[in-house]
Parts: C-alpha cells; structure tokens; sequence
C-alpha cells in the first residue's frame, strides 16, 4: 500500500536523510527577511547553513523582487523598534517619578533603583542601534557572499 500512496505515510528517518542530501531548497522571501530581524548569531548561523547549501539552492525570480522591495522597510522598522522601546522606557521613568512622595520612604527608596536600571536599558538600546547596518553603507545580510 505505502508504495502505491508515499503522500499519505511518513518517510522513514532514513528516507528523510536520503532527501536532504540530494534535494533543493527553495525558499520564500521570509526567509531572507527575517535575517533582518535574528539575532546576529540566529542570522549568521543560517547564514552559514545557506552557505553550504548554496549548490542545492533556488531562489525564484520573485522571491528576489520582493526581497530587494521589502529589505529597506524591514531594516528600517527593525530600527524603528530601538525609538518605540526608548519610547516605553520614557514613560515608564515618568510614570515610576509619579509615585515618589514625600513621606513615603520605602516607596521613594525603590524609584532609584528602578529609574537606573531603566536607564542602563536605555542606554543599551542605544548603543545596539549605533551598530545596526547603515543602508547606505552596506549591511552583513545584503553583503554576505553566499
């Protein structure tokens, strides 16, 4: 029966094995988008994945549209999101500034230690949008040599 209808059972592991070896990949423009959006060491990883693919790898002509379409407006709303965080952080500070009160102490004794912390999050936020790629420069997807 399995050989008659192969779509209605699952491969065997070793049937799985067979196919990744010889088959090719095809990828939707997702893929490449969201090497935007990883983390560097997500990104470079199956950056290097597709690296060694890169034999047994298609691209479709319109996955290579709309990725040169979209990688702009990805990149720039990836560091968009740096502005809207610092944004919350913002209000978050003003917001924990509210509370204090005169005599309330144990109240007021927390604010600082928040508002720090707030801070050095805030300032992280910025030092990781400095190292995102400028578009106009080049940038470690686009450039990658694959």
């Amino acid at each position: 029966m399995r050989k008659n209808f192969p779509g209605y059972y699952r491969p065997s592991a070793e049937d799985f094995a067979l196919k990744f070896k010889e088959c090719v990949f095809c990828f939707d423009t997702n893929i490449l988008l969201n090497l935007y959006r990883y983390t560097p060491e997500s990104r470079d990883n199956l950056i290097s994945v597709l690296k060694v693919l890169k034999d047994r790898v298609w691209l479709p002509h319109q996955v290579g549209i709309e990725y040169q379409r979209n990688r702009a407006k990805v990149l720039l709303g990836q560091i968009g999101q740096y502005s809207t965080l610092e944004g919350i952080i913002d209000s978050t500070i003003e917001k924990v500034e509210q509370l204090r009160r005169p005599n309330q102490f144990t109240v007021n004794t927390l604010i600082e230690p928040i508002k720090k912390s707030l801070e050095s999050i805030k300032k992280s936020l910025q030092e990781k949008r400095e190292i995102k790629p400028d578009l106009m420069t080049g940038e470690p997807v686009f450039d990658a040599p694959l």
